[in-house]
């Protein structure tokens, strides 16, 4: 009998294992500013966020509808509009208090793939405030060292460690329980439980809350963290963060629906990428820190977020912080163009069902889904990777192969040779589809065949200038990386740059994609970067 249920629950155990799915979502810092739309709508909140995902006004008063219409996101998935937010955090250094910068941030969404509700739109909750156990918010300091600055003050809480790390990890986890009711409450968390199994995102929920949620579980990394006394913009130690959902509740059920990885957690190579559109894609499991922070920075919202037109406060090396709700200087709402609306979505069903006429040709919508993805490109090797897009070198553009006569834009005669499947004609001094030549072959032209005779004559030589061009194209944009960031002097410009990173100690500006191992002036952290090693007569990383 004993054995029989002791089977019973190994099985039980599997089965939960092999339903955990989970994707991870990076991103980089929209802003910081003195809001929090959820807490405090109408006004400046408490103290500074650091904020996170769609590129909407932060300003108080945002809305749904403003994540929804935002223009792009600071992160990795093209559907993910959400915004989140934690307390800005910052180093107090001999009596000013300087905003640590944030390397990048991950949100991971674990669920239970088939049982897992959707957030309704417009969605909001809190988490983690007071230092609620079940957010299991923790700080893990990865490499640790010695504090090494000026001012190595003793922390004022147990959060933040006083050593220096090579990275700091931060996380917390939201709730993930729902009463299935409200999109908000007036604390703002009562809405929305912890499951009954230590708050595990696969655990029961309590008959109070009984709709199993996503639970996301967002990361916040600073490099190079120099120790001595940190702390959250409110004053605490106490890891705190806000959820604002921007997702269209359809299209995210259908995801929690139908995709599985097998995830039992947070999982760093678990993506779903083929409900999601990562736009740093194609995915290739597992990729190094460093990396996704190149890949997230073209990625960027253009023009970038600007706070200052929220509210002119200055937060940032000052003698004391601005705090308290609903105080301060708020700046009128600048005008803009008021967007079309959009029909509501309506509300998440569990397991959604979709009537479809079986007359119906799907082929155009799905033509022009295809073309805007390929529009959307700006980088020719991710063009390249995307099934389906081809790059134009002339005009530096994405084009789907399937809506865009790629071939009649080459007006130059070695690029049509090169590029497959297009053919050159000396005659009309046009580049053309093979599509195209085959139609005049069919009218016993005779022509065709002899000009695709010479031109796989000359194919050979032209693909490999057609290799050469592109490594010297290469080497000449590694090069003007390098310059550009050398050149830079101020601080704040080689931030706002993209491709560079401002180094303290050393008070320059480095290339992101060349000067790794040049940007880092500590010895142990120098050694245990892959590729780099320390100097010790030159004092420098190489």
């Amino acid at each position: 009998m004993w054995a029989l249920l002791a089977a019973l629950a190994l099985a039980g155990s599997l089965v939960r294992e092999c339903d955990g799915t989970s994707s991870k979502m990076d991103f980089l810092p929209l802003g910081h500013v003195r809001t929090d739309p959820i807490i405090n709508p109408t006004c400046l909140s408490g103290h500074v966020h650091t904020f996170y995902g769609a590129a909407a006004s932060l300003r108080p008063e945002t809305t749904y509808q403003d994540l929804v219409n935002a223009k792009g996101n600071s992160g990795t998935v093209e559907e993910n509009m959400s915004l989140y937010w934690h307390p800005t955090i910052y180093a107090v250094n001999n009596g000013k208090y300087v905003r640590d910068p944030i390397w990048f941030a991950s949100a991971y969404y674990v669920w239970v793939t088939g049982q897992t509700t959707a957030f309704p739109d417009g969605f909001k909750m809190v988490a983690g405030q007071g230092g609620e156990p079940l957010a299991q918010a923790t700080a893990e300091c990865v490499g640790p060292s010695p504090c090494e600055k000026s001012d190595c003050s003793k922390p004022t809480n147990s959060f933040f460690p006083r050593t220096a790390c090579a990275e700091l990890e931060m996380s917390m986890n939201f709730p993930s329980c729902w009463d299935g009711v409200n999109l908000d409450s007036p604390d703002h968390k009562s809405h929305v439980a912890y499951s009954l199994e230590d708050g595990r995102f696969d655990g029961d929920c309590p008959a109070s809350h009984p709709v199993r949620i996503p639970q996301i579980q967002l990361y916040t990394r600073i490099s190079n963290y120099d120790g001595g006394r940190h702390e959250f913009s409110d004053g605490t130690g106490h890891f705190h963060a806000d959820y604002f959902s921007g997702w269209n509740s359809n299209f995210l059920q259908k995801v929690l629906d139908e995709c599985s990885n097998d995830s039992d957690a947070a999982s760093p190579d678990a993506f779903c990428e083929d409900f999601f559109t990562f736009r740093d894609g194609p995915k290739d499991g597992q990729k190094e820190d460093t990396n996704i922070v190149d890949e997230l920075l073209p990625l960027q919202p253009d023009p970038p977020v600007d706070t200052k037109l929220i509210t002119p406060e200055k937060i940032n090396n000052v003698a004391q912080l601005p705090l308290g709700a609903c105080t301060g200087t708020l700046l009128p709402s600048v005008p803009t163009q008021t967007p079309v609306p959009q029909p509501p979505t309506p509300f998440p069903t569990r397991f959604p069902t979709v009537e479809k006429d079986e007359n119906d040709d799907d082929d155009d919508d799905d033509e022009e889904e295809e073309n805007d993805i390929c529009d959307k490109f700006s980088n020719r090797k991710k063009c390249r990777n995307r099934k389906g897009c081809v790059w134009n070198q002339r005009e530096k553009h994405c084009y789907s192969k399937k809506n865009e006569d790629v071939c009649g834009r080459i007006k130059n005669v070695k690029k049509c040779r090169r590029r497959k499947g297009c053919l050159w004609d000396r005659e009309e001094k046009h580049c053309h589809s093979e599509e195209e030549e085959e139609d005049d072959d069919d009218d016993g032209d005779g022509e065709g065949e002899e000009e695709e005779g010479e031109e796989e004559e000359d194919s050979g030589e032209d693909e490999e200038e057609n290799e050469e061009e592109e490594e010297e194209e290469e080497d000449e944009e590694e090069e003007d990386d390098d310059k550009q960031c050398d050149s830079i002097f101020n601080p704040n410009k080689c931030k706002r740059t993209a491709g560079c990173r401002w180094i303290s100690k050393r008070k320059r500006c480095f290339s992101n994609k060349n000067n790794q191992c040049k940007a880092i002036s500590r010895p142990k952290t120098c050694n245990k970067k892959r590729g780099c090693r320390w100097n010790k007569k030159k004092k420098e990383c190489q």
